[in-house]
């Protein structure tokens, strides 16, 4: 098993093990048609628990994965933020990820921001990562406003559809953000009320990564906060990953005879596990 080191204390959050205790709260989250508005369909318990065995085997290999938030006042749980390694049809892959999926009741607090500055801070400082990507579908702002606001920069020739959903579904168009160690050490420090200020978008072409992956998860973040600039953010990005033979789909805008898995040949389990954590984000 290789050593898995936790990040540091934030200044409201603790993050710790995800352990097999977390198996309802985890039903629960994925379970929240709130959270998972962006993914196809909500978690059934079997999906769910695969998820939660997932995060196991992903820290056992490779020291690190999704971590527990805890509110450092209350100990409540407050969601999940790690990172991935992932592995999946797209020209940026294979990468680490960050991903970040929140309890609705802690959206809007800008606790997606600060975790996932600190999971980019032990991703680079401790770990040794030369890059650090995140994706969610282009519809999800809340989540990809938690990468602007935490400093990574879009690029806008990573952008691509994601090839586990169907053409046409509102869900399939994905952006595609990125920072490596360079950028993270000369980020300037938070602007007052914020997580982080916005980094412009990277140049056609970008940073390409180096990281080794596994598995993916879309970032399922939070409402944008009130001062984030709103034209248009997985976790929540939101879930992704859909349906075992119990999940509740979410009946969402799609076209009348397609399903997102339409084009999809792994089954339910299969679809889970590559979406989520490979979610996961």
């Amino acid at each position: 098993m290789v050593s898995a080191a936790l990040p540091r204390p934030t200044e409201r959050l603790i993050f710790r093990h995800v352990t097999d205790a977390d198996r309802d709260t985890l039903r629960r989250l994925n379970a929240d048609p709130r959270v998972m508005r962006h993914f196809p369909s909500v978690m059934g318990d079997l999906d769910s628990d695969n998820f939660l065995q997932r995060i196991f085997d992903h820290r056992n290999r490779f020291g690190f994965t999704l971590w527990a938030l805890e509110d450092r006042e209350s100990g409540a749980f407050v969601g999940l933020c790690g990172l991935l390694n992932f592995q999946i049809d797209a020209p940026f892959a294979p990468a680490v990820e960050l991903g970040y999926r929140l309890s609705p009741e802690f959206w809007g607090r800008g606790l997606a921001s600060e975790a996932a500055r600190e999971a980019l801070r032990h991703g680079f400082e401790d770990l040794g990562l030369g890059e650090i990507v995140s994706f969610t579908a282009e519809v999800n702002e809340p989540s990809w406003r938690v990468m602007e606001r935490i400093g990574m920069r879009r690029d806008d020739a990573g952008a691509f559809d994601h090839p586990e959903i169907a053409a046409g579904h509102r869900l399939r168009r994905h952006v595609l953000y990125r920072m490596d160690r360079e950028m993270f050490r000369t980020l300037p420090p938070p602007a007052p009320g914020t997580a982080h200020p916005v980094v412009g978008s990277l140049p056609p072409g970008g940073v390409r990564t180096n990281g080794v992956q596994l598995i993916g998860v879309q970032s399922a973040g939070e409402p944008p906060e009130p001062d984030a600039v709103r034209p248009a953010t997985p976790l929540s990005d939101p879930p992704e990953p859909g349906g075992g033979t119990d999940a509740r789909p979410v009946e969402p805008e799609r076209t009348p005879d397609a399903s997102p898995y339409d084009s999809v040949k792994p089954d339910p389990v299969t679809r889970l596990v590559r979406w989520l954590l490979t979610p996961g984000r």
